[in-house]
């Protein structure tokens, strides 16, 4: 993989953290009265903030890969066949609506109706740019791509990132020990769901680094052992979060939290190793 891919890779995986966020709060804002107040008191604007300081450091790391902010503005000519143009509009109207919600949770903090329509707005405006990052790549020239199972392997890093990043900023707010608002069982819901992307990404092992039927991979130059790190690393992430959602061992509060953040940076490293074996899987065919 060259170089200058690296920036990328940063840019996409910020961006899909960004967007889990969104997802992870969505999902909470289905909860009963309690779990509603706890969202309006004390969630809304962190994950919102942070979901925005996500896409701005994407931002900037997609202007490195370009090389000129001046290049983002020529890719918008071509909206109408290009998936790039799509892919870099979906992350403008993405940014522009966070932005837009930090304001109105600023000067309608008690309009919680339009916080919530808001919220919405936010969750289809990320749906629309993971489906843009996805089809940018899904090209007949590459035909590692050109499946159905890259829309999974971005829509499934969105939620590995964003739910246990979630998670960890509920944590650092004091909002889950003790379990006065219900989190607890939405908690287990959200870890439930980085079980579920995880499980979605063994069959295709084409674009994860590990060999598939007639595939030709893992593609050469990309050491077996990244494969199996990438696995070992998502793996243990996953666990570690499922111990925390579901088994509650008997330990200290502060060792709990620790599961937390460890899953959350495990699963960070595996989809670094992910991404940068897709990006190495790249061929074309034909000129």
């Amino acid at each position: 993989m060259a170089s200058n891919e690296w920036p990328l890779i940063f840019f996409t995986l910020l961006g899909q953290t960004a967007a889990g966020l969104i997802f992870a709060l969505a999902l909470l804002s289905t909860g009963g009265k309690e779990v509603l107040k706890l969202i309006y008191s004390s969630v809304n604007r962190p994950v919102t903030l942070f979901s925005m300081m996500a896409m701005a450091c994407a931002v900037l790391f997609s202007f490195l890969h370009l090389g000129s902010p001046t290049r983002a503005v020529y890719a918008l000519s071509n909206l109408s066949s290009s998936w790039l143009s799509r892919e870099i509009l979906m992350v403008m109207v993405f940014g522009a609506v966070l932005t837009a919600r930090a304001l109105f949770l600023q000067l309608f903090s008690n309009r919680y109706a339009l916080q919530r329509a808001m919220l919405w707005l936010c969750v289809t405006a990320a749906a629309a740019m993971i489906y843009s990052m996805a089809r940018l790549y899904m090209i007949e020239v590459s035909p590692s791509w050109n499946q159905a199972s890259t829309l999974v392997l971005f829509l499934s890093g969105s939620l590995l990132l964003g739910i246990p990043l979630f998670l960890t900023l509920l944590l650092a707010g004091h909002v889950v020990y003790p379990d006065k608002h219900g989190v607890t069982g939405f908690s287990r819901l959200l870890a439930s769901v980085v079980l579920i992307s995880f499980l979605a990404r063994i069959p295709f092992g084409l674009q994860t680094g590990m060999p598939a039927v007639d595939s030709g991979f893992p593609p050469t130059g990309t050491p077996v052992i990244a494969g199996l790190l990438y696995y070992i690393l998502l793996s243990t992430g996953t666990v570690l979060l499922m111990i925390w959602a579901f088994a509650r061992l008997n330990m200290d509060e502060k060792w709990l939290k620790l599961f937390v953040w460890a899953s959350f940076f495990l699963l960070l490293l595996g989809e670094v190793a992910g991404k940068y074996i897709f990006y190495s899987g790249y061929y074309r065919i034909g000129v």
